[in-house]
């Protein structure tokens, strides 16, 4: 489950709350269940402006990748300016076996323009990671590659043209990206037929 809070987190796991202090911001989080609806980790990232995690995907060796906006840089990013979309990438263990289970980032990047901007979904495809979101007023999906660690790296970006509407999937079948989402234009200006 991936999403944004304001104030306190209140989780089984230590440390994911801000205990003792109230935030007025959103902050975004990230909590892994397991099959019989038990927490097992969480993690809550801010920036120092408001942060919103909007859409969530497991790659491989059980990394978790977060996709959303920020209106200032996440932890060991830029900001551009803006709303900007971000993509973290998480990956739990035990430290030791009765430590319990404990997730921290493997790396994260941040990206857009200078108008808002975000991510709307996510998906990973073998060692690739797609984003779909509207960057000023813009549909566009970006391609990262994903080292061994599971840290995405920018590969490609398609600006599919000007929309009057949201995304609200990505999904990778057969090597092809597929979108859906909502438009208010009468003829779907999202860019030429490919």
């Amino acid at each position: 489950v991936a999403g944004s809070v304001t104030g306190a987190l209140n989780t089984k796991a230590t440390g994911a709350g801000k205990s003792g202090e109230v935030a007025t911001l959103s902050d975004s989080f990230v909590t892994v269940f397991n099959a019989d609806g038990e927490e097992q980790w969480t993690q809550r990232r801010g920036a120092r402006a408001e942060d919103q995690a909007t859409s969530v995907a497991f790659g491989a060796d059980g990394v978790v990748y977060i996709g959303g906006r920020a209106k200032s840089a996440v932890t060991g990013t830029t900001a551009v300016g803006g709303w900007d979309g971000y993509v973290q990438a998480f990956k739990a263990g035990e430290p030791y076996p009765t430590a319990g289970i404990v997730a921290s980032s493997v790396g994260q990047t941040q990206f857009g323009t200078s108008a808002d901007d975000g991510v709307d979904a996510v998906a990973v495809d073998g060692s690739n990671l797609y984003t779909a979101g509207i960057e000023n007023g813009r549909a566009v999906v970006r391609r990262f590659t994903l080292d061994a660690a599971g840290v995405p790296t920018l590969a490609a970006t398609r600006d599919l043209g000007a929309i009057s509407g949201a995304i609200e999937g990505v999904s990778v079948s057969n090597g092809r990206v597929i979108l859906t989402g909502t438009s208010r234009d009468s003829g779907l200006s999202a860019g030429t037929v490919t």
